[in-house]
């Protein structure tokens, strides 16, 4: 049921006026804006934005909040209660299929609800999948399906998989879920047998790659795939440097170790401090924040690019492009 006025990539109102703003196309029978068609054929991408307020949600309706395993610091972050109270919320841990196959998903379950408990979130379900899995998409389609609310939601923070997923429980074949912070820029609405899906625009998560990057250097970084964690047994006189982004180094004991979960296409690179090459880019502005880790194990994230499992108490410091978004919070992985 997608409007024929709408791009059938983004979802944004077609419009042949302007080629420097959203949805232009030469020619309005056109299905993709200019910008989409551009996007999935030639992987460049200029006018797509983050939308800047939040789209009406039904009274009664069923909000599927998607985050991302490697969001797992933002959990129960989204104010969406405050905007519409009378509705359902279920949390979904997407992208389950990005974390190595040994992980205790009953621990991270546990944990995922006494943090909630703590902030004091209610919710009527967590659900754990990945959206490339067939099995797991035909469950989340049944569930859906049996319950009493006809409209649903997807709603998120970027690059949380909720385009796959919509186009996964009603075979859409026009939607584009392509790894492109604010991509979808209009909701897009598809029947879903009795119910009404509703595939909202990512919520916009400041200090990711795609503030400091264009979409060809940042969409290689992102994880695509099962990761197998790097770890890095790390002396005091020593710094790792991820690609020319990142440079880690920290405090507090001879020796640590840092398990890092990132694509494997980035590369980490292991300098003596005393080394006073810079090897970070010239064409970013950097700054530094230090954390203080936990005696129990420590989440660090860093972006869209990586997160770090700490097991000792250190003073652990980040080098990373001004205005990244640099997180640390006790780990609910086991």
């Amino acid at each position: 049921m997608p409007n024929q006025n709408n791009c059938l990539g983004c979802g944004t109102l077609k419009q042949s006026n302007n080629k420097d703003e959203l949805g232009y196309v030469i020619n309005v029978t056109h299905d993709y804006c200019l910008d989409c068609f551009k996007l999935a054929n030639y992987g460049e991408n200029k006018t797509h934005r983050h939308p800047e307020k939040y789209l009406d949600i039904k009274e009664n309706s069923l909000v599927l909040i998607l985050q991302s395993v490697m969001q797992l610091d933002l959990l129960f972050s989204l104010p969406i209660e405050r905007i519409q109270p009378n509705a359902k919320y279920i949390y979904v841990i997407n992208q389950l299929d990005l974390l190595p196959k040994d992980t205790n998903l009953d621990h991270l379950y546990n944990n995922i609800h006494l943090l909630a408990k703590k902030n004091r979130v209610s919710y009527e379900d967590i659900i754990f999948m990945s959206a490339l899995n067939p099995g797991d998409i035909e469950n989340l389609k049944d569930y859906l399906l049996n319950q009493k609310a006809k409209d649903i939601y997807l709603f998120g923070f970027q690059n949380s998989g909720k385009t796959t997923i919509m186009k996964g429980l009603t075979n859409n074949k026009t939607a584009l879920n392509i790894n492109k912070a604010g991509l979808t820029q209009n909701t897009i609405v598809e029947q879903l047998g009795d119910k009404v899906l509703h595939d909202m625009p990512g919520t916009y998560v400041e200090g990711y790659l795609s503030d400091f990057l264009p979409y060809e250097s940042y969409s290689r970084m992102l994880p695509k795939k099962n990761i197998r964690p790097k770890i890095y047994q790390l002396k005091n006189t020593q710094k790792l440097v991820v690609n020319d982004l990142v440079e880690i180094e920290f405090k507090g004991l001879d020796v640590t170790t840092l398990v890092m979960y990132l694509n494997p296409v980035n590369q980490i690179t292991k300098y003596n401090i005393k080394n006073e090459n810079n090897y970070l880019s010239e064409d970013l502005e950097f700054t530094q924040r230090t954390f203080k880790t936990f005696k129990t194990k420590t989440h660090i994230t860093i972006g869209d690019l990586m997160f770090i499992q700490v097991n000792d108490p250190i003073n652990i410091t980040i080098k990373a492009p001004k205005g990244m978004h640099l997180t640390m919070s006790e780990s609910l992985l086991k």
